[in-house]
């Protein structure tokens, strides 16, 4: 079976992510569960998620009379505030003495 990988937990400060779980198996079905509840039964490769929580995706490929299911998911988390970290101290050096300095 193709790698199924929604990839590592997302936080961003957008309303929404868009999560892709193609397989590249055009007769496959893509389930998505938010918080473990079925949201889109059938729906396509990507789905967009838009509230904080654990998106998993359920992917069914039929295969000789049977159906060949796996799953991945993924945590997201969206936030209007992101931290970030302060920026370290930094030396200025003056070697004309004029009191300017150029930073590029």
């Amino acid at each position: 079976m193709p790698k199924l990988e929604l990839g590592n937990a997302i936080n961003s400060c957008a309303d929404s992510v868009d999560l892709n779980a193609d397989i590249g198996v055009t007769q496959a079905t893509y389930d998505w569960y938010f918080n473990n509840t079925l949201i889109l039964a059938n729906g396509g490769s990507t789905f967009s998620a838009t509230q904080t929580g654990n998106y998993k995706v359920k992917v069914t490929i039929p295969l000789n009379q049977t159906e060949c299911t796996h799953e991945d998911s993924v945590s997201v988390t969206l936030s209007s505030v992101q931290t970030i970290n302060p920026v370290p101290d930094y030396a200025l050096c003056d070697p004309n003495g004029d009191g300017v300095e150029m930073f590029n």
